[in-house]
């Protein structure tokens, strides 16, 4: 078996930001899609705790498509960045849902 070359895109910094602007992106589109008629910080201040916290949660599920896209592309160290931004993200919803 031959060994693996590794590709500067081959990183865990680059799966952290792919996984963070992901599910940015992702909202966005959630906002221009549903209340494109209202301000987009007036969307987020006027959303409750609890559904803010939901529509985050959903919004990373492509991140799910990404990963799947860095294991098949043998891109290991990518796809441990999109975990670890799903924690970070996962972390971050929990401490808004309780707080």
């Amino acid at each position: 078996m031959l060994p693996r070359k590794k590709t500067k895109s081959d990183n865990e910094i680059v799966g952290i930001v792919v996984g963070i602007i992901i599910p940015i992106l992702t909202f966005f589109i959630f906002y221009m899609i549903k209340h494109s008629d209202t301000l987009f910080w007036t969307f987020v201040d006027g959303m409750e705790g609890k559904i803010l916290t939901k529509i985050v949660s959903l919004c990373t599920l492509p991140d799910l498509g990404i990963f799947y896209l860095f294991l098949n592309r043998k891109m290991n160290r990518s796809a441990k960045g999109v975990i670890i931004s799903v924690f970070v993200i996962i972390l971050w919803v929990i401490y808004m849902k309780y707080a």
